[in-house]
């Protein structure tokens, strides 16, 4: 999965984050577990989050997946997944955050490029490995970064749980 960047940022895409956020969790992921009191969805949206120059499936493949992870692996029940999503200095945020039992201190480590180990190809947080395990993290960070020019990070909660935050600059440069 190659596209060219002009099929994922430019002008002509005007990505609403908070629509995009409502759509995923209302349509996808409380269809799948409605009716169910054991996971819990808590949005607190901001009111002036200006579009998103990126084509909205891409967006979605940075979201999506940091989503279902905190349904994975967070080990909870009641799970609470908690969106958060506010702009101030500049940039956006979009904060993903759980009530479970965070991630492994060894992979919030830098490896040695410098990024989390947690980001790297094929690193899971499942106690059983799988073929299609370990790609979650990995694709959301890479499409965010390295397509959509954002940045990530991953972090445990002092409470439990762990907040994955995704930060996009306001003012991007045209076709940077």
């Amino acid at each position: 999965y190659d596209p060219p960047v002009q099929a994922i940022r430019g002008t002509m895409f005007r990505t609403d984050l908070n629509e995009l956020l409502r759509f995923l969790v209302g349509n996808v992921f409380q269809r799948v577990s409605s009716g169910s009191d054991e996971i819990r969805f808590a949005m607190e949206l901001g009111e002036h989050i200006p579009p998103v120059p990126v084509n909205e499936f891409v967006a979605w493949e940075v979201i999506e997946p940091v989503i279902q992870n905190c349904l994975e692996h967070a080990q909870a029940r009641p799970l609470i997944v908690s969106i958060r999503t506010r702009s101030e200095g500049g940039v956006t945020r979009i904060e993903i955050s759980d009530n479970g039992v965070g991630v492994a201190p060894e992979l919030l480590q830098p490896g040695p490029d410098g990024i989390k180990t947690i980001f790297h190809e094929s690193v899971s947080t499942k106690s059983v490995s799988n073929q299609h395990s370990g790609y979650g993290c990995y694709i959301a960070y890479e499409i965010a970064t390295q397509r959509c020019g954002w940045s990530c990070d991953i972090e445990n909660l002092p409470g439990g749980g762990s907040r994955f935050t995704v930060i996009i600059p306001q003012h991007q440069p045209e076709g940077a």
